[in-house]
């Protein structure tokens, strides 16, 4: 079952929203979430913002997003994290003690270019093109 835009969207908090609605030029200060989702819902699958995004993807990006598709959609992260890193597109993350370190752990959509997982992964969801399943 597809779900709406804006369902997609509310499953999101508030600050992944507005770095969303920042990677659109869109200004979000002063809004609320219900507003923040409303707006961005109104463009999510819009094919032109679509193709837009798509045209601004790096080789690591464009290869997960390809990876995702002739998976059906839909994968466990381990999966297009062990595809990718077999072809040597991402880097290994650097582990600093046991559990490694928190910047290998979280990603910034404002990395472009990146070839960490979690940056890649973090710009196509600020993009629209990828979402996180809860």
């Amino acid at each position: 079952m597809a779900l709406t835009e804006s369902a997609v969207l509310e499953r999101y908090s508030f600050a992944a929203l507005q770095q969303m609605a920042k990677q659109r030029n869109l200004e979000a200060k002063g809004e609320s979430k219900p507003s923040l989702v409303s707006r961005l819902a109104s463009t999510l699958y819009h094919p032109d913002r679509v193709q837009a995004a798509l045209a601004d993807l790096t080789p690591v990006e464009r290869r997960l997003l390809d990876n995702l598709i002739l998976l059906g959609g839909e994968a466990p992260t381990g999966l297009i994290y062990r595809g990718l890193q077999s072809e040597g597109m991402i880097a290994e993350p650097k582990s600093t003690g046991p559990y490694g370190s928190l910047r290998d752990q979280r990603g910034s959509p404002w990395q472009r270019g990146s070839n960490r997982f979690a940056d890649v992964v973090s710009r196509l969801g600020v993009l629209g093109l990828v979402f996180s399943e809860f």
